[in-house]
């Protein structure tokens, strides 16, 4: 044994058939064997000790049990853990004893919950509360009369659940009297059914009852403990903006808008904490019918690092872990890896229709949407990127837009950007009157851009200053430059290749005028250069400024008699010199104006030259339905690019009749340049 002392108590022990009697009830003090040595101690003992004539025996109990007036106790500041337990109570049953009322979830509790630190933490618990550090058990300790034992019969295990059949029962007479009739007792059955095998999982009331209100029959007494399971780690929000509005948006007049939601895509602040890591609560063990442990599933843990995504970090403080904005933007969750970022873009997964985000207006820099963007619903906004299919409208004030998938049935306009569509364009309108627009495949669509280029167009209306297509087909064309891979019809149905003339008209006027203001000036030069020297032809006049000539270029000096009569000769001819002077000064503006004239006509004739030399034509191969015209623009105020789609539509329709053909050889290529002759 060990260094603790123990103690020896006497206890009762009966005859088969005789009045039970009860232990002394006292505490047991300075109890220390170890449960093996208490084991081998019972084992070595009689039941019933030879030579003790009033039938008593001594039992040594551990120092953790503690037995009083009230009943037996477990002091937890004794106790080391449930096997110490369990060790005492097989000792106590095989021994031959039983507790008298039995406090079964307590009993249950200390045979199985209570490992080394549950027992510290009880110990704890109870000094917190000022309780003493006791788990009541059972009232008391007798013995088991070895004749009712055999009233006991065996249980039945069956999936998980044990049964017993409660029966009518009697006691065998002692002598030549009749059997007495009895019954169970609920805490002999404890017993015996522990002894039988049952040893968690007992539903006493249902025990019980069967006793005492005789309810005879097969029963289900016990049944697994099955495991509890725990909490699996997670995420406490700590933002209130994380969650979406969904409400309707209101208007500035109270209205409420059902297409547009009130906080779609919500904005957060740098250094704002979002999320707090709860840490995974492991379960509660079962038991089976046996008493083996039947063990919980492990929580689900993570990392905190896992959840952070593009402009957030992760904070430490006081043991806990929080996931902090670390950038002002947009917040952005992905739903399948449950990462949370910040972005400058507004990133969107879910797509867009009535049931998701409704119509959207963003006051963004850039949008992302990984879903489709369903029928009657717009984006607006700015540098918009769609992965997914779109059916609805994009509308861009700048920027870039690109389209990943398909555009059908709805339109994609970018004010004053390019727009790039890497899937079939069916149906749609595309417009970018002042980018690019690149497609590679489109069918019946309606295509206006500053400049335009696409691999294959079938059945397409298109127009832009500048037009590249490696395929055409059954489309009609207008720019004004254009260049065609190859060009043909498509189910009888023509390409129309319409070259757009350059709006000339004005240039002309403009350099005609210039022409005549130039002509104008020259002819009044001439005129003023005459009158000048008509007027320098007078012999006085032409002496005179001969002499100022001279004098000028100090050649000559005047004597005083013959300074006094030049300045004489000089205010006689006052008015003529003053003539001579403006006609002078108007010359000199006269060709200043006539050169800026001259400067001014260059430039238009340049202008002229260069609008010509981009008008231009170039089909690599022309195939059999292909209708060419050069189709002089209109001079209304409102560019071609820049008409809505059924206008534009109807504008190369209507150009057709305006139009004068270019000749041109089927199945060969054809070269045209404004001012040139058709070649091919």
């Amino acid at each position: 044994s060990d260094s603790r002392r123990s103690t020896r108590m006497p206890m009762a022990v009966h005859a088969p058939g005789r009045a039970r009697s009860r232990m002394p009830a006292d505490r047991i003090e300075g109890i220390h064997m170890t449960a093996a040595e208490q084991v081998t101690s019972d084992a070595a003992e009689p039941a019933l000790p030879p030579g003790d004539a009033d039938g008593r025996m001594e039992l040594m109990l551990p120092r953790f049990l503690v037995r009083n007036d009230s009943g037996l106790y477990v002091d937890l500041e004794q106790f080391r853990d449930s096997s110490e337990f369990r060790q005492l109570i097989e000792r106590l049953m095989a021994a031959g004893y039983l507790f008298r009322g039995i406090d079964y979830p307590a009993f249950a509790s200390l045979m199985f919950d209570y490992p080394p630190p549950a027992v510290t933490e009880a110990v704890a618990r109870c000094r917190q509360e000022g309780r003493d550090p006791r788990v009541y058990w059972a009232g008391a300790l007798e013995r088991f009369d070895p004749v009712r034992a055999a009233l006991y019969r065996k249980v039945t295990f069956e999936d998980g659940c044990a049964y017993y059949l409660f029966e009518p029962l009697c006691l065998e007479p002692e002598d030549d009297g009749g059997a007495v009739q009895t019954r169970l007792d609920p805490d002999e059955f404890i017993v015996q059914m522990w002894l039988k095998g049952l040893r968690a999982g007992l539903d006493l009331d249902t025990i019980r009852d069967c006793i005492e209100h005789e309810r005879y029959g097969r029963t289900l007494i016990a049944r697994t403990v099955m495991p509890e399971p725990g909490t699996d780690a997670t995420v406490v929000e700590l933002w209130k903006g994380l969650r979406r509005d969904d409400r309707p948006r209101v208007l500035p007049d109270g209205r409420a808008d059902l297409t547009q939601f009130s906080n779609r895509f919500p904005q957060v602040k740098g250094g704002v904490r979002l999320l707090r890591k709860l840490a995974p609560v492991p379960g509660k063990p079962g038991r089976d019918l046996r008493g083996d442990l039947l063990a919980a599933s492990l929580p689900t843990d993570f990392e905190m690092a896992d959840l952070a995504g593009p402009g957030t970090r992760i904070e430490r403080e006081d043991g806990e872990q929080y996931l902090t904005a670390a950038i002002d933007g947009f917040l952005d969750i992905d739903a399948a890896t449950n990462q949370v970022a910040i972005t400058e873009a507004i990133v969107h997964r879910q797509g867009v229709s009535v049931r998701t985000t409704g119509d959207l207006a963003l006051m963004g820099e850039h949008f992302e949407e990984f879903g489709e963007v369903q029928e009657r619903r717009t984006i607006e906004g700015r540098s918009i990127t769609v992965h997914a299919d779109v059916y609805g409208h994009v509308v861009s004030s700048g920027g870039v837009v690109r389209l990943e998938r398909n555009l059908s049935g709805g339109s994609a306009v970018n004010r004053d950007g390019p727009i790039e569509i890497d899937g079939l364009v069916v149906n749609a309108w595309v417009h970018a009157p002042r980018g690019d627009v690149r497609l590679k495949r489109a069918e019946g669509a309606v295509i206006s851009a500053r400049r335009v280029v696409i691999e294959q167009a079938i059945a397409c209306d298109i127009y832009a200053e500048e037009v590249e297509i490696a395929d055409a087909q059954a489309c009609v064309v207008g720019g004004s430059s254009v260049h065609l891979g190859q060009a043909g019809s498509r189910r009888s149905a023509p390409t129309t290749v319409d070259v757009v003339l350059p709006r000339t008209l004005s240039i002309r006027k403009r350099l005609s005028a210039l022409r005549d203001e130039g002509d104008r000036l020259g002819t009044e030069i001439d005129r003023a250069e005459e009158r000048r020297k008509e007027i320098a032809g007078e012999p006085d006049l032409a002496r005179y400024l001969k002499v100022a000539t001279q004098l000028r270029s100090a050649g000559v000096t005047l004597n005083p008699d013959q300074k006094i009569a030049f300045e004489a000769l000089g205010r006689r001819l006052a008015p003529q010199l003053k003539d001579c002077r403006a006609l002078s000064a108007h010359i000199e503006s006269a060709r200043t104006r006539q050169r800026k004239c001259r400067e001014a006509s260059a430039l238009a004739e340049a202008e002229l030259a260069q609008a010509c030399a981009n008008t231009r034509c170039a089909i690599d191969r022309v195939g059999a339905g292909v209708v060419i015209r050069a189709v002089d623009d209109t001079d209304d105020d409102k560019p071609i690019g820049a008409l809505q789609a059924s206008e534009l539509k109807a504008w190369l329709r209507g150009a057709i009749a305006r139009g004068r053909a270019l000749p041109h050889a089927e199945g060969q290529p054809f070269r045209w340049t404004m001012g040139e002759q058709a070649s091919g």
